[in-house]
């Protein structure tokens, strides 16, 4: 049968026919007619494959002693300097400052509190955030570069190495999802480079394995989730491996001055009180106990760095498949089942139903536990959306293929399409 007139061709022009259909649902499904079905559209979009390992999969990692988190509550500028001030007097190694203080306050002696607290402090840095404006946005909308930063006022800088806390998320506003899954390293800003806050800190406390990060070269790095924070919402699924002080310990001196001397101290907001569920600088996180469908934010923004740092400093990257051989792998693998399925419909035409659903049915389950596992046992991860389409969309569509398609395609079917009664009167 492969030998077979005409074999070759119709595996070509399936693929072709195929990704056509494939083409036309994905412009179809931007219509507003498919509105209706947003909530489940919203729902399964938010997912990963790769969610399912680090939710369910990963082994739980034990406490992280590198790291520490300092919650600061409610507080206001004097009562956060306070802070400062007492984890200063523990000699901490690196102090993260995940917070803007882009203005003064009518509270001069307050101000110049913190200023000082700042300023006396060893290894510290602060967030700062890029920012892209609306010229340069409209522009060029899928730039790299930007062109301004929001920093804190110069008189809480003196002493601070700046770095950005921007994390990658599809979400414009708050209340939208905002799964953060990776980060950008560095950032072009007008002509001068701009580095994470993750980065940036680990580079101070270990610049030897920080420098991975710059020999790796990616505009965008996967984030390895270790885990969430210690005393923080999540189920018995997530692990909790970074410790955390709360703002009144801290003020109190309520904990053990081990947990800073020589360690990294993230200081952000993680709630009023630990126990407590806010969704300010809150993010949904691959850790969520909800694969689909998120319902609550389970990952602040000061955990999320604390993340990056951690697999800087155990160097746990996560490869991907680039794009472009993703969907050469999906063009190839359409062709191949083009032969499979072309001799089926050919060789036993009666059975082609009935064998073509159990392959796709065999081939989806492979390929999402292939991804899954691949991911889980290799930190790899691959994007296998375009394949997974094509095995969905095979079977029923090359009956299409072979019943007009093929038509289409040849002088004899378009003579037949077009003269239907030619024959009767030649």
């Amino acid at each position: 049968m492969l030998r077979e007139r005409g074999f070759w061709k119709d595996c070509f022009f399936g693929t072709l026919w195929i990704f056509g259909t494939y083409w036309l649902i994905l412009n179809i499904s931007q219509l507003a007619i498919f509105d209706v079905f947003d909530p489940i559209g919203d729902a399964v979009e938010d997912m990963e494959l790769s969610d399912v390992s680090f939710s369910r999969l990963k082994e739980h990692p034990p406490q992280d002693t590198n790291i520490v988190l300092i919650n600061i509550g409610p507080l206001g500028r004097r009562g956060i300097a306070r802070q400062i001030e007492i984890l200063n007097k523990h000699e901490p190694a690196v102090v993260g400052f995940d917070i803007f203080l882009p203005d003064l306050k009518e509270d001069k002696e307050g101000d110049e509190y913190m200023a000082e607290v700042l300023a006396n402090t060893k290894q510290l840095v602060m967030a700062n955030k890029v920012i892209k404006s609306r010229a340069l946005e409209e522009q060029d909308p899928d730039g790299e570069v930007y062109d301004s930063l929001h920093q804190s006022h110069e008189i809480f800088r003196v002493n601070a190495v700046e770095a950005f806390a921007n994390l990658d998320t599809e979400a414009g506003i708050q209340e939208d999802y905002k799964t953060c899954r990776a980060f950008p390293p560095f950032i072009l800003v007008k002509d001068e480079l701009a580095y994470a806050l993750g980065l940036k800190m680990a580079w101070l406390y270990d610049s030897v394995k920080a420098q991975k990060v710059f020999k790796r070269d990616r505009n965008r790095e996967i984030i390895y989730f270790k885990g969430n924070a210690m005393d923080n919402r999540g189920g018995p699924h997530v692990p909790k491996v970074f410790p955390v002080i709360d703002y009144e310990d801290v003020l109190k001196e309520n904990f053990d001055p081990g947990l800073v001397r020589g360690k990294i101290v993230m200081i952000g907001y993680l709630g009023d009180d630990l126990s407590g569920y806010y969704t300010e600088d809150n993010f949904f996180s691959p850790l969520n106990e909800i694969l689909a469908g998120k319902a609550a934010l389970d990952m602040y923004g000061a955990v999320i760095h604390a993340n990056i740092i951690a697999m800087i400093l155990e160097e746990n990257y996560i490869n991907s498949l680039d794009e472009n051989i993703e969907m050469a792998f999906a063009i190839v693998f359409c062709f191949f089942i083009n032969i499979i399925f072309g001799i089926l419909f050919k060789g036993v035409p009666r059975w082609y139903d009935g064998i073509s659903k159990a392959i796709q049915v065999f081939l989806g389950l492979f390929f999402l536990f292939f991804t899954i596992y691949i991911f889980h046992w290799f930190d790899f991860k691959m994007d296998l959306t375009h394949t997974l389409w094509v095995v969905g969309l095979s079977g029923d569509t090359l009956e299409g293929y072979y019943g007009l398609g093929r038509n289409l395609f040849s002088k004899e079917g378009r003579r037949r399409i077009l003269r239907p009664h030619a024959d009767l009167t030649d």
